[in-house]
């Protein structure tokens, strides 16, 4: 059942209720709305696979109100920190190990020991994410290959008929204004000798395994890579269809 919601307090209160009983909503943020659930629960991301049609091989971003969550459930690097002082909130995905004791499903990362994670800069998502206290996956809330929605009226007609089954919700969270794309540049850090970027072709993907390589979205992460040097760091921001 497909529910439109505002962005109010009861609203909120809502969306928690959901994300707490395992269902799944579709949230705001700064570039597309997503697709969220519950990352420690494999039973609500199977949902959300499930009603986009998503392959179990795509791996899914994690995302979080506060550093101090993130690192419960992958391991701490002090580069990092540098990185969402520029980054976060905002349309910044970065790629770690996870902890041993990981809150994420195994189905989130499609089975990888590394996991994406960001925190939006959206403050209704934002303050969601703090009251739930733990990660929560959200790809692009339409179905895979279709075109990523921007405002809660695209996310009702994308799925307006998707029957969900059992206790299966999706309760739409509306934001007023549309969300622009984000801007595929990096900004510049003052200690230019800490970070070095290369931008990879976009047309050899092997190297790749991130969510949103194999649908038509907005993609933006950036995989640490230990040298003995400078850390090296790859940043990507493309659509890419597939």
């Amino acid at each position: 059942m497909l529910k439109i919601l505002d962005t109010s307090q009861n609203s909120l209160n809502k969306a928690l209720e959901l994300l707490k009983s395992d269902d799944v909503i579709a949230i705001p943020t700064e570039t597309v709305y997503g697709l969220a659930a519950s990352a420690a629960s494999t039973k609500a991301v199977e949902k959300v696979f499930k009603i986009k049609g998503r392959p179990s091989f795509n791996p899914i971003i994690s995302h979080y109100a506060t550093l101090d969550e993130i690192f419960k459930d992958v391991i701490y690097d002090e580069r990092v920190i540098k990185l969402a002082e520029s980054f976060w909130p905002g349309p910044l995905t970065i790629i770690l190990n996870k902890t041993k004791n990981s809150r994420i499903s195994e189905i989130v990362c499609a089975g990888l020991n590394t996991a994406g994670v960001r925190i939006p800069r959206h403050p209704f998502t934002l303050e969601l994410l703090r009251r739930f206290a733990a990660p929560v996956a959200a790809p692009s809330a339409n179905p895979s290959g279709r075109l990523s929605p921007s405002s809660a009226a695209h996310v009702a007609k994308l799925f307006q008929d998707y029957e969900a089954g059992g206790n299966t919700e999706i309760g739409v969270s509306q934001e007023g204004t549309a969300h622009k794309r984000a801007s595929s540049r990096l900004r510049r850090t003052n200690d230019r000798s800490v970070l070095r970027v290369t931008m990879p072709s976009m047309r050899d993907k092997s190297h790749m395994r991130a969510s949103g390589n194999t649908s038509l979205i907005y993609q933006a992460y950036m995989r640490i890579m230990r040298t003995t040097k400078t850390p090296k760091l790859e940043f990507a921001s493309s659509s890419l269809s597939g």
